[in-house]
């Protein structure tokens, strides 16, 4: 996965649902109309919560570890800061 420059230190990342063990952790990512795997990433917690709700689940991940995280091929993109779906 290439991430995108301008990445903050840390960027906050939706998560399919909350839990206690961090090697439980499922991102959540999106389908785009083409097709591509979309995983979006916020600079601060707010802006998370704008998107996708208070109740959405999350964690804080270091941005540089992102493409560490997943196998290549998991996602297609990563989006900060992505608006309201």
């Amino acid at each position: 996965m290439v991430l995108p420059d301008g990445l903050p230190t840390v960027v906050y990342v939706p998560c399919v649902e909350h839990v206690t063990d961090p090697s439980a952790v499922l991102a959540e990512y999106y389908l785009t109309t083409d097709g591509r795997r979309v995983l979006h990433v916020y600079s601060d917690l707010d802006r998370l919560q704008i998107a996708h709700g208070a109740d959405q689940p999350w964690f804080l991940a270091p941005a540089q570890s992102l493409s560490k995280l997943w196998p290549e091929g998991v996602f297609d993109d990563v989006v900060l800061d992505a608006p309201a779906a």
